[in-house]
């Protein structure tokens, strides 16, 4: 019981202090909204496709406007969420900043494509959530994706730099524990060096023979193998970027088929493709899912 009690405390207490960070946060929100002329009311819920003014948490606390790309819900275990939650159940969300095409540029058109800057932020950055007229794809739009805000977001944005700044702090930074206290595990054991010492030789031939191939021997045998591969075809390798364009798309392919490769060595009993490359996992989803179409498709999936 009085375990249970010290937990139901400690959940309180972190519980008040979420509670009166939020308040602070609303009160800021509300002073900053007055500010730029906008409605006096501090965002309820957020998504991805929003289009944000933020606090950025560096040691010059900038403001930038950027469009919410993901949301984390929880803030013991936080889990993306690609939906809509409330304000008061997110903990931080991912916004890639956009830009204007040029600095005289007088229009409402805004911009960012795959070399855009993108932050990770606690949800108490949010300043405010601006409306948008419409929306432009970067498959309609010389790969840029194209944000038209309207006049009253264009106003407001035109004096945000004259906002106070509050601190935010950076993502992932509560709880955080040093190496004080770490023992490692790799010591020696004297009972198990003493049976070790005892074992005979035929028994160590025979660990030696079953013995599963390390990471590192499996690693080298990739390499070997891609050496060779290599040295027999004339296909160029993509540099290594993994950016939204074509050689990015190719480097995440060969990466995947990598993967594949080295799946296949660590675990010869079991891989997870079968020698006609469909997909042996146990779910629904992955039934006759061929190795080919995932190749085809990854690109596209990590795009999203």
């Amino acid at each position: 019981m009085k375990i249970a009690s010290q937990n139901l405390e400690k959940e309180d207490g972190e519980y008040r202090a979420r509670t009166s960070r939020l308040m602070k946060w609303k009160e800021m929100v509300r002073e900053s909204q007055k500010h730029l002329a906008l409605p006096e009311n501090p965002p309820e819920r957020i998504m991805p496709g929003n289009v944000v003014l933020f606090h950025t948490p560096s040691a010059a606390s900038e403001i930038e406007i950027g469009l919410v790309l993901s949301c984390w819900r929880g803030v013991k275990a936080p889990k993306m969420h690609a939906s809509e939650i409330r304000i008061d159940s997110c903990s931080a969300f991912r916004a890639v900043v956009l830009n204007k095409m040029s600095d005289n540029d007088p229009s409402n058109d805004w911009f960012c494509d795959s070399k855009s800057t993108a932050w990770v932020v606690r949800t108490e950055a949010l300043i405010c959530i601006l409306d948008v007229e419409r929306c432009v794809h970067p498959r309609d739009h010389d790969g840029f994706m194209k944000v038209v805000l309207n006049d009253e977001s264009t106003e407001a944005l035109a004096k945000a730099h004259t906002l106070p700044r509050w601190d935010v702090s950076a993502t992932m930074t509560r709880g955080v524990k040093g190496p004080k206290g770490i023992i490692s595990k790799a010591k020696a054991n004297p009972k198990g060096a003493k049976r070790k010492a005892e074992g005979t030789d035929s028994s160590a031939k025979a660990a030696k023979a079953s013995k599963k191939p390390t990471a590192a021997q499996v690693l080298k045998e990739v390499a070997e193998a891609e050496a060779g591969a290599e040295a027999t075809s004339s296909k160029t390798v993509p540099e290594q970027r993994f950016t939204r364009s074509q050689k990015g798309r190719e480097a995440i392919k060969m990466k995947f088929e990598k993967l594949v490769k080295l799946d296949s060595l660590m675990f010869k009993q079991n891989p997870s493709f079968s020698l006609d490359g469909l997909c042996r996992m146990k779910y629904p989803v992955a039934e006759g899912l061929s190795m080919q179409q995932m190749s085809d498709s990854i690109a596209s999936c990590f795009e999203g």
